[in-house]
């Protein structure tokens, strides 16, 4: 059972696994409550690993595209291409890529406050008020100041 096509499908299922974990309670924390209670350590590094989670479960997609078009187009030739070892590689270097990339997503981030009802809360955002444009950079995409 040890083929490269099953290590893709096992290091796609951690990626997502670890998306659900980290994604899924604190967002819906986000939502119920009016600002963030887990401190701003925590909204750096949750949103630092939501966003790298993300980046290695579509680059294992991409691995996943590679191999199978190799398996497909060059079936003899790729043989020795296509082996464990370089899989084990190639998804090492996915995992070291995003978390490499995704460092400045943990420093973008931090607390913005609001007040509502007479009442200081804080909240865990994208603070894109400063340096808009070495966001937009970084980050590769165009990004709106929030309201």
């Amino acid at each position: 059972m040890r083929n490269t096509t099953n290590l893709l499908i096992i290091n796609l299922a951690i990626a997502d696994l670890l998306f659900i974990v980290f994604c899924v309670p604190f967002t819906a924390t986000d939502y119920v409550i009016p600002f963030w209670p887990f401190g701003l350590a925590w909204c750096k590094i949750v949103q630092y690993l939501i966003v790298v989670c993300a980046y290695t479960s579509v680059y294992t997609l991409v691995l996943m595209s590679v191999d199978r078009f190799l398996a497909v187009v060059y079936p003899v030739e790729a043989m020795a291409i296509r082996t464990e070892r370089n899989t084990c590689l190639a998804i090492v270097a996915v995992w070291m890529v995003s978390v490499l990339c995704c460092i400045p997503w943990a420093y973008a981030h931090g607390f913005e406050e609001y007040t509502y009802n007479k009442e200081e809360y804080n909240v865990c955002r994208f603070r894109d008020t400063d340096n808009q444009m070495i966001y937009q950079i970084v980050f590769f995409y165009p990004h709106t100041p929030f309201l």
